[in-house]
């Protein structure tokens, strides 16, 4: 059974610990993290590093503005944030804040966390 995460701030921990924990010891900032998964279904991909569209624009956190991108559905709180809004589904959303995009999770009944959920908790 999943574990789902509906509270904003509690979604905001769960983002970061998915930001700031890289499986690979190479080379952290080319990892490219898995897209998030809401508890309706919903997904989009949430990256930060120096290679992203992020602040700090590095490749530690904590991370107060994140890159998001390519939507399954649009959302009206990332519009302002996209890099084509004429395209809403595939676009990249660059320097949007973590707390909007713990908004637009919890409209989609909250992020599904799994074990980043108890980690990030214990952290």
């Amino acid at each position: 059974m999943s574990r789902i995460v509906t509270n904003v701030e509690d979604i905001e921990k769960v983002i970061q610990f998915h930001l700031t924990t890289r499986l690979t010891a190479f080379d952290k900032s080319l990892a490219v993290l898995r897209p998030m998964v809401a508890a309706d279904g919903y997904t989009a991909s949430i990256q930060a590093s120096s290679h992203h569209y992020c602040t700090p624009r590095t490749d530690e956190g904590p991370y107060t503005h994140v890159e998001i991108g390519f939507p399954d559905a649009p959302d009206g709180l990332l519009k302002p944030y996209a890099e084509d809004p004429s395209n809403p589904i595939d676009t990249v959303y660059g320097w949007v804040p973590i707390g909007i995009i713990a908004q637009v999770f919890a409209s989609h009944d909250g992020i599904v966390a799994d074990d980043l959920l108890q980690i990030a908790q214990e952290g």
